[in-house]
This record gives C-alpha cells, structure tokens and sequence, in this order.
C-alpha cells in the first residue's frame, strides 16, 4: 500500500493482480489510505493464461547495467535513479536524474519527455513500478533490472 500510495491518484481506477489469497488484505490495506476505487483483479496465473491465448500486454523494453554505458554516448537517453537520496549520494551513474520513488509521480513533471529514461534502483524492484508508472504517463522506457552493484564494478574496472 506504501507504493500504491505513491502511484495512483484518488480518482483512478484500480485493477489488482495478486494471488486470490491477498485480494482481501489488499483491499482493507488500499481503502485504509483513501484507494477505493478497486474494480476488479486477476491473478498471475490467469493473467498467463490470457497471454498464451493471444491477448495482448504492455511490455517495457528491459536492459541492463552493461547496457547503460553505450546507451549514453547517444543524447536520445537519460538515466533515472529512483533510490532515495541518501543511497544517491553514496554512489550514481553521472548525471543521472534522481527522483526517489514514491515522489515520481508528483516530480514526473522535471523529466525529459524527448528522451528515452533509463530506470534503475538499487535492486530492479522499485525501477519495476517506476518504469510502468512512467510508460503509463507517456514517457518512453528502458526498465533496468539489474543491481546498481554491477555499475559499481564496471565503473572500478
């Protein structure tokens, strides 16, 4: 509920998809911080099943840490860091925009529309919801789902 607090708006349709088991626990969590606009859910199994059966879902293109250093010798490219700022401030990619999270969506506004962004986090968990958050207001992604680690070690190699 922390996340969905952060990404969807009190006027916004909300459709769920979790294990059957969590739908209850989930609604009581998101009407508990004003999201009751709840209309209906799947699960991860039927929403395979859908996939296999022909229907169609966003994708968003995935990349990782190797990929970022010959992405950004193009000026078609911006990187977005959506850690917090204090893990920013213990390392980043240069230049990189960095916009925690669960502040995305009220700072979206301060990101290139004419760029493609390239999200990561520390882990690839976060950079996930922010990259579908960004691809759902318009914003051309790359998702990286990778560990920032493994910049780390590019960079020191």
């Amino acid at each position: 509920n922390t996340t969905a607090g952060s990404y969807v708006r009190e006027d916004e349709d909300i459709y769920l998809i979790l294990k059957e088991t969590n739908v209850e626990e989930a609604v009581r969590d998101l009407i508990r911080i004003g999201l009751d606009r709840i209309k209906g859910y799947i699960t991860p199994e039927d929403l395979q099943t859908y996939a296999e059966g022909g229907g169609e879902l966003e994708r968003t293109d995935t990349i990782d840490m190797k990929d970022i250093a010959e992405l950004m010798q193009s000026d078609g490219y911006r990187v977005v860091d959506v850690r917090k700022a204090s893990e920013y401030k213990n390392g980043h990619i240069s230049h990189a925009i960095n916009i925690a999270h669960t502040r995305l969506l009220e700072r979206k506004d301060e990101l290139p529309k004419d760029k493609t962004l390239l999200v990561h986090c520390q882990s690839g968990v976060r950079s996930a919801v922010a990259s579908a958050l960004l691809r759902r207001d318009g914003f051309d992604v790359k998702y990286i789902d990778d560990h920032f680690d493994n910049w780390r070690d590019k960079e020191s190699s």
